[in-house]
């Protein structure tokens, strides 16, 4: 067994019903009530379930597990997201998906890559035949109205995907396996190295407006389908 540093140790918490240690939130998904991250299935791997801002300089460091609920029901699509910024945006990020062992990285202006190597959004431009990604919230009440938003665009689209990991869908734009993704509620921890890794592989990134991406609001498409898709979005 791997054991955690002592570094770490103050910072991780068991999950209960009432929410994640420190954020003052709710939420209602009793699946965690006895989910200590110490006796994880991937603690043995090294990895835990840690989250912690650290600031150097003006700079932020952003690490999070991303994909929790897959990640409690062993499904593969979980990842550990760490960016590096500053007040002018993010300067590096890096997402790992350890269950298929793919390491995504992005430096301002320098590319992004899957474990090492160069990779590049598709070059789709019918958006009619996109593979698009989304994500639901852990509210209910949220869930329905993404719900009716996906119900409108289908129709549009060549399918939709639900993976469960704002993270890793990005990644996946970048790498050609989504065309395009959009959610809605998201946190700056899940998307900021997602976005830079996919804006690096040359995805558009923006908010439903066409503005610049922001956490409330994530739009990653291929170039020649985000016009497109940012339409059809702004109709449904």
């Amino acid at each position: 067994r791997t054991e955690m540093p002592d570094i770490l140790r103050p910072r991780v918490a068991p999950l209960d019903v009432e929410g994640r240690e420190g954020t003052g939130r709710k939420t209602r998904v009793p699946w965690v009530r006895d989910f200590d991250p110490t006796r994880s299935p991937s603690a043995t791997n090294g990895f835990y379930v840690v989250y912690m801002y650290a600031r150097d300089g003006g700079h932020v460091v952003k690490s999070h597990k991303q994909g929790t609920t897959n990640f409690v029901y062993d499904q593969p699509a979980w990842s550990c997201s760490v960016a590096v910024g500053d007040g002018a945006g993010m300067i590096a990020g890096a997402v790992y998906v350890p269950p298929l062992d793919e390491l995504y990285s992005a430096h301002a202006g320098g590319g992004a890559t899957c474990n090492a190597r160069p990779i590049h959004t598709s070059d789709l431009g019918d958006v009619s035949t996109a593979l698009v990604g989304t994500g639901f919230g852990y509210d209910r009440s949220v869930r329905r109205d993404q719900a009716r938003i996906v119900t409108r665009l289908i129709g549009e689209v060549r399918d939709i995907r639900r993976l469960g990991s704002a993270a890793f869908d990005l990644c996946c734009v970048a790498a050609g396996r989504l065309d395009a993704y959009f959610e809605r509620h998201l946190n700056s921890w899940d998307a900021a190295a997602g976005e830079l890794i996919a804006r690096e592989a040359g995805a558009a990134t923006t908010d439903f407006a066409g503005n610049q991406a922001r956490p409330e609001e994530m739009l990653a498409a291929a170039p020649g389908v985000h016009a497109a898709f940012l339409a059809a979005l702004q109709a449904s």
